[in-house]
Order: C-alpha cells, then sequence, then structure tokens
C-alpha cells in the first residue's frame, strides 16, 4: 500500500501539474469508490484546481471550496497524460481538464475518491495524528505520544493513524530497524535514549524515502518506480548487516525484524 512517501512524492509531481487547471468532467467504473453518486461527483467535481496537499496517505486536491480526497488503495496508481490517445479513456477514474488533459487513477482495488466540502475536508483532516514530516512533530511529541500509550507494541504506535499519520506496514519495519527496536517492545519501556534513535529514525528513513520517490514497488506520475531499497520489510537478509530477517504477525499484518540488529521485545 501507499505510504507517506510515495503519496508526497504524487503529491509534489502533481502540484507543478495539475494546479491551475479546470476540471470539466470526470469518469469512474469502480463507483463504489466514490461518496457521491456518479452524476451528483460529475457535476460538483467541476472546478479549478486551487492546490494539492496532503493528508496521511491521502493526496488532497483544493478545488474551489471543495477537497478530493484521494486514497490509492492496495497498489493504486495516478497517471497524467497531456494528450489523451484513443476514445476510451483509461484506468478506473479519471478527470478531465479543459485543455484536453486527463489525470486518471488504475488499480483502485481498495480505493477511494471522496469529494467533501471544506468543513467536512477538515473534519476528516482532525481524525489523524500529527505528520511526522511536518515542523511540528518534534522529539517532545513523539515522546508525548509514547508516554500516553505505553501498552502499544511499536509496530502498532507508528501504524495508528489517529497517533501518527501516513506510516504504514513498510516503512514501520524500515524505522524499527534502523532505531534498532523490537516491534513487539512496549512504547513505555523505551529509555530516553531509545525514543530519540525512534524519532530520528522516523526522520532519516521517510526523509530518504521521499527524496528516493518511494519504494521500487510504487510508480510515480509518470510511470517510473521509487528507487528507495528496503532494508528488512519483505527482505530475507538484513540491509545493514546481512542476518537473517524473521517475521511477526500483529493482527493480520506481518513485522519483518532482524533479531541481531533489534533484539528481543
Amino acid at each position: 500500500m501507499p505510504e507517506i512517501a510515495e503519496i508526497e512524492t504524487l503529491v509534489r509531481q502533481l502540484r507543478s501539474t495539475i494546479v491551475g487547471k479546470e476540471i470539466v468532467d470526470a469518469y469512474c467504473r469502480q463507483p463504489r469508490m466514490l461518496n457521491l453518486p456518479l452524476d451528483e461527483f460529475r457535476q460538483r467535481v467541476r472546478g479549478r484546481v486551487q492546490a494539492v496537499e496532503r493528508r496521511a496517505k491521502h493526496a488532497i486536491l483544493a478545488i474551489d471550496g471543495r477537497a478530493l480526497w484521494l486514497h490509492l488503495g492496495l497498489n493504486g496508481v495516478v497517471r497524467y497524460l497531456p494528450r489523451p490517445a484513443g476514445d476510451a479513456p483509461p484506468g478506473t477514474c479519471g478527470l478531465l481538464f479543459a485543455d484536453g488533459s486527463l489525470l486518471y487513477l488504475d488499480k483502485m482495488f481498495m480505493g477511494q475518491a471522496h469529494l467533501l466540502t471544506e468543513h467536512e475536508s477538515q473534519a476528516r483532516s482532525q481524525e489523524f495524528g500529527p505528520d511526522p514530516l511536518s515542523p511540528a512533530f518534534t522529539l517532545d511529541r513523539l515522546r508525548a505520544i509514547l508516554r500516553a500509550h505505553p501498552t502499544l507494541t511499536l509496530k502498532a504506535l507508528l501504524m495508528d493513524q489517529r497517533l501518527i499519520a501516513g506510516i504504514g506496514n513498510t516503512y514501520s519495519d524500515e524505522i524499527l530497524l534502523v532505531a534498532r527496536l523490537h516491534p513487539a517492545r512496549r512504547a513505555g519501556t523505551l529509555t530516553p535514549a531509545e525514543q530519540e534513535r525512534l524519532y530520528q529514525a522516523i526522520q532519516t528513513v521517510l526523509r530518504e524515502a521521499v527524496e528516493a520517490g518511494g519504494t521500487p514497488d510504487y510508480e510515480d506520475l509518470a510511470g517510473q518506480p521509487g528507487r528507495y531499497r528496503l532494508k528488512v520489510h519483505g527482505q530475507e537478509r538484513c540491509g545493514l548487516c546481512g542476518g537473517p530477517v524473521e517475521r511477526l504477525k500483529f493482527g493480520g499484518r506481518t513485522a519483518y525484524y532482524c533479531p541481531a540488529c533489534q533484539g528481543q521485545a
């Protein structure tokens, strides 16, 4: 599933591509992705794209007082075509612009395209915790989150969107490896030095991943894969020490970790 680094990459590309363009129509072959009936969605989504922002794992298009929240689901992709070819529009859903260009979404299993009012958008934004890439996410803020949830495992805490927005299964594993902390450690057991290691790992991993355009299984607006090389998630050998990687089940999720680097819970 695309996470914070992949969506941040997408948002930065969308800002330089579609801001200022006027949406004149839309289509969707999977209406269950929408929060409105298709005809109403097509009518209300029309307008000029004023800005593109990110909240957690969502890309948000600000359109003349409304907000289109896009969630890519498990493996969705977004593409931009300056001049679409052929009669049949591509992808699952798409936005058509006045200049003839097209933005479309594809492979949207469990994806969403929800058009909200400003008030609804602000309310939804409040459902998420602080963004780990924002200046507001300080070491003190992380320490407060850890103190408030002492019995949560570090894996669960990092993935809880109400506590920290945008980190999922992939980057939580990568962060904990770099921090050299076991995924099943309880938040309340960390020493001040370990808390600082965790904070620095969050910053390092996420900023490097954004700089690399996300992981190789994600493709950006132009279809180019990301370049961030995973060190532990989905791997057989640890990218830090070369030792064997083990797995743990957390509910329906699998955590990958290196016993040599991350010790015991």
